[in-house]
């Protein structure tokens, strides 16, 4: 895989900002937060921000464009964002739908429906023709990550939806390990994550984003082994 970002999320804030934290984080999980791109956690302070996602986008191999229940309707000055031609998440998924080298995926959140052409400007017409990956709430979000996660290993490392090979000092059985601890962790990873949307108390949310937090961190370390 490479080591630019090869997935590149692409989401409205107002539309879809804490299920794309969630998909970022079940991403990074598996695939190391070196190759996702999410504004949030990627563009450095003190950047030019359109310059920078510009570049960015040219080097990802996948966008996720996250789609959620206000995604095409919501508006700015009494005007519907996307048909904005300056707006960033329009000119994001136009660019990627423009460049052959980049799959776009569709990610339907929170029941949302896939959009209808008429309802799109001109250059994003043919999102709607693409097929759409789903993350539904709990308690379908983990088999829908788990989905995804299959669909772009099979992109990232074609031909066998299966990790690349072992360096020559990681054997078999300790990368056999290595994956089942990793497994372990991403189910543990799941139950928090389902926990913390139903938590009733501000002190159990904290418990839990720092329980979720050191899940990661492990998920992090377990994946730097098995890349070497």
């Amino acid at each position: 895989m490479s080591e630019a970002n090869a997935i590149f999320i692409s989401y409205r804030r107002s539309d879809s900002n804490d299920v794309s934290g969630r998909i970022y984080d079940r991403l990074a999980a598996h695939f190391g937060k070196a190759v996702i791109f999410k504004d949030v956690h990627s563009i450095p302070y003190g950047v030019d921000f359109p310059t920078y996602i510009q570049q960015e986008l040219g080097k990802c191999q996948v966008l996720l464009a996250v789609i959620g229940l206000t995604w095409l309707t919501v508006e700015r000055d009494g005007q519907r964002r996307l048909e904005d031609p300056k707006d960033w998440v329009r000119i994001e998924i136009e660019t990627a739908l423009e460049n052959s080298a980049i799959v776009v995926i569709p990610v339907l959140a929170g029941g949302a429906l896939m959009p209808k052409a008429e309802e799109l400007p001109d250059r994003l017409k043919s999102l709607s023709r693409l097929h759409s990956a789903q993350a539904r709430p709990d308690p379908d979000f983990h088999q829908d990550m788990k989905r995804l996660v299959r669909h772009l290993k099979e992109i990232l490392e074609p031909g066998t939806g299966h990790p690349p090979p072992a360096p020559e000092h990681l054997s078999a059985s300790r990368r056999r390990f290595y994956e089942r601890q990793r497994a372990q962790l991403e189910d543990a990873l799941a139950a928090v994550e389902s926990d913390l949307e139903t938590a009733p108390r501000a002190v159990d949310r904290l418990r839990l984003e720092k329980e979720a937090e050191r899940l990661l961190e492990k998920i992090d370390d377990l994946n730097n082994k098995l890349q070497g």
